[in-house]
């Protein structure tokens, strides 16, 4: 049997992909719209390619804090402190957002079931 057709699966991620830019909206301004969708038969990606995203969605990303005196000293030209390293804050978005959300997108995938009913000349299906 073929697999789920990618409209269906595309369909499934933006249930998903729609929860997780409300979750990231409530920290962040970069995320939410670069949130895509990609499907094909039997598989759908959501991803976020922007900045923000791995440190926020990963725990314990440590990163460098950059700009003028995040260190105490000025920056110059002739001193240019190393900036400080900080462990960011683990705010995932994509992980809750499909916890939240499978059983709306296992709904969207099963009336694949329906589809192929109706495509066959059953009645009563979708």
């Amino acid at each position: 049997m073929p697999g789920v057709p990618a409209p269906r699966m595309r369909a499934a991620g933006k249930i998903i992909a729609d929860e997780a830019r409300r979750l990231a909206s409530a920290w962040s301004k970069q995320i939410p719209p670069e949130i895509r969708v990609e499907a094909r038969t039997g598989a759908v990606s959501i991803r976020s390619h922007t900045g923000p995203s791995y440190p926020n969605e990963m725990p314990r990303v440590r990163h460098p804090v950059f700009g003028f005196g995040t260190t105490g000293n000025e920056w110059s030209a002739t001193h240019r402190p190393s900036p400080p390293w900080v462990t960011n804050a683990h705010r995932p978005f994509l992980a809750p957002a499909a916890a939240a959300k499978a059983d709306d997108a296992a709904a969207e995938i099963a009336k694949t079931i329906d589809d192929v009913c109706h495509e066959m000349g059953f009645e009563g299906t979708g």
